[in-house]
């Protein structure tokens, strides 16, 4: 009981925008690196299906940082229009 009186005020102490920016800050970091992952995956298979040494891999790789960022710049616009 006390445990839980201690961690709600804790919580309650602590700014909002502090929780906001955290999530905000997570949810950039894995946009990017998931688009990458799967651009690089892309990559990979068109390289070994066309016998190419890496083309597709840096392409794809190149592709999917614009992908990220972009969609970054999306989730940011979008929570800034809502906040």
């Amino acid at each position: 009981m006390l445990d839980n009186f201690l961690i709600r005020c804790y919580f309650t102490s602590v700014p909002k925008t502090i929780f906001y920016y955290l999530g905000l800050i997570s949810q950039v970091g894995l946009t990017i690196i998931i688009t990458l992952i799967i651009a690089i995956f892309i990559g990979r298979y068109l390289d070994e299906k066309f016998n190419l040494n890496g083309v597709f891999t840096i392409l794809f790789i190149f592709i999917g940082i614009g992908a990220g960022f972009y969609s970054v710049y999306k989730q940011i616009i979008d929570k800034d229009d809502k906040r």
